[in-house]
């Protein structure tokens, strides 16, 4: 390579790498509020107190995360900034990694190129930036890539352990974990070392499972089958309609897929750790296809895996330097120009009350915090941030926003750690919570299950009105913080 080449694609690098962080840094302050980071630094909370998920509180996710993005909000206090920090930082631990795995096998040009395409990913930063489990889960799959090229002597049973750490996150992430697990007992000298581990791991995940089976099924399986179409005949029906949506958002990194293909850079396929890792992250795209709830925003962990792959390959057809090489880079080039328009980030930048969307819902925790002692519990479903800023407790049964209300009989609500409109109701009349803080959605879950008249007399009650905001988190809407009345 030529030094002004060289000098080109360190400027990419360094491009590249610099939106990256910019970008992160604006989702950081003006992204949008997503009503989950609630529901998950809460959940970090409560297993630093020492309670486990599905025994001692609902939480419809694996049990790994709480864990990890509860030590920061232990050591430093509880702050949604403090949990988007984290998830930056396990980002940028993903961006070098895949860095230096584009460069190991394409050098600076796909380092180059995949810092591009990384930086221009917009939707994807998003979502490493707020606390959802994205950021966690992309940096383990990263891990578990560079394990399996290491020259450790160790990294299949490294690998073994990163990939049920990411099942134990996300538990679409157990089939990204089966080939990459399978290939591990393949590949390694150390099987029945390797088929122990795999055995403790079980046990591990069977100590958060086992207790309450009932409650880990419905937080793992039917909680997601609920959502949407519940029937496995209406998932299936609606699977071409949703690859047809994957290909529309997703389309130009297919086109550049074809691109390598046609080119010659994909041959026969070869038992290597990169095609493991593409045969892990179609998989784990895969289970997404049948779930009931779906979002796009399911797909970024491995989307940003296969940008590196994507990366390599154009890099690889670049460094032919053949007349159709440089064709193929001038289509990346140009096809970056409608990935930029429809990556654009405004789409979850927040300015829409005339704060930073963590500063209003501080502002509602400031006065909680004012006017509560930390023993005082509060009643709050959406707005499960401001229990999280203010430093307090829900009430029982309130642990994961309005995925915490449900319509089921009282016996079921309460041994799956839940609550109903009857519940609710019986809370507020007698008066348990010191600060009830109700959202527009709140009030709208009430009306469809029937309970929105009685909730609106006990709150007239034993309640007034001390607060209300406009534009307040992820919907936008009103958020009414009720206190308790002292006579």
């Amino acid at each position: 390579m030529t030094e002004n080449k060289s000098q080109y694609w360190n400027l990419a690098i360094f491009g590249g790498v610099s939106i990256y962080i910019v970008i992160s840094a604006i989702y950081l302050f003006l992204g949008q509020a997503n009503a989950d980071e609630g529901w998950y630094l809460y959940a970090s909370k409560l297993v630093w107190q020492g309670q486990l998920p599905y025994q001692d509180f609902a939480y419809t996710q694996m049990p790994f995360l709480p864990y990890v993005y509860g030590l920061p909000q232990t050591l430093f206090g509880p702050s949604i900034y403090l949990g988007r920090m984290t998830s930056i930082f396990f980002s940028a631990i993903t961006l070098t990694i895949y860095l230096s795995i584009a460069h190991k096998h394409s050098g600076r040009i796909g380092a180059g190129i995949m810092a591009i395409l990384l930086g221009t990913f917009t939707y994807g930063i998003y979502f490493m930036s707020i606390v959802k489990t994205y950021a966690l889960l992309a940096m383990l799959f990263a891990f578990v890539l560079f394990a399996l090229e290491s020259n450790s002597k160790l990294k299949y049973l490294v690998a073994i352990v990163l990939s049920f750490l990411a099942s134990m996150v996300r538990h679409s992430a157990v089939a990204f974990a089966i080939p990459v697990v399978m290939y591990c007992l393949f590949a390694t000298r150390n099987k029945y070392l390797a088929v122990i581990l795999c055995l403790v791991l079980a046990s591990v995940a069977a100590f958060f499972f086992m207790p309450n089976i009932d409650a880990t099924r419905w937080n793992l399986i039917t909680h997601h089958v609920m959502q949407g179409n519940p029937s496995v005949s209406a998932r299936i029906a609606l699977i071409p309609s949703r690859i047809f949506d994957f290909s529309q958002q997703f389309y130009i990194y297919g086109i550049m897929a074809v691109a390598i293909s046609i080119s010659g850079r994909i041959r026969a396929i070869k038992l290597t750790p990169l095609s493991i890792f593409a045969v892990g992250l179609s998989l784990f795209s895969a289970s997404h296809l049948i779930t009931g709830g779906w979002h796009m925003e399911y797909f970024v962990p491995a989307m940003i895996g296969f940008l590196t792959l994507i990366a390599i390959g154009l890099a690889r057809v670049y460094t032919t330097e053949k007349p159709s090489a440089y064709l193929y880079l001038a289509l990346f080039a140009i096809l970056l120009i409608p990935l930029s328009s429809r990556n654009l980030p405004y789409r979850v930048i927040d300015i829409s009350g005339g704060a930073m969307p963590i500063e209003e819902i501080r502002e509602v925790s400031n006065y909680i915090s004012e006017h509560t002692d930390k023993s005082d519990k509060i009643l709050a479903l959406e707005a499960l941030w401001v229990v999280v800023e203010s430093n307090r407790s829900s009430l029982p049964g309130m642990t994961m926003a309005q995925f915490s209300y449900v319509e089921m009989d009282d016996i079921g609500a309460s041994k799956l750690k839940l609550v109903n409109g009857k519940t609710v109701l019986k809370y507020l009349l007698d008066c348990e919570a010191k600060i009830v803080v109700l959202t527009d959605g709140d009030w709208k879950m009430f009306e469809a299950s029937g309970y929105a008249e009685r909730i609106r007399y006990a709150l007239s009650s034993g309640y007034e009105l001390a607060v209300t905001r406009t534009e307040f988190g992820q919907q936008a809407g009103n958020v009414y913080v009720y206190i308790r009345r002292s006579d």
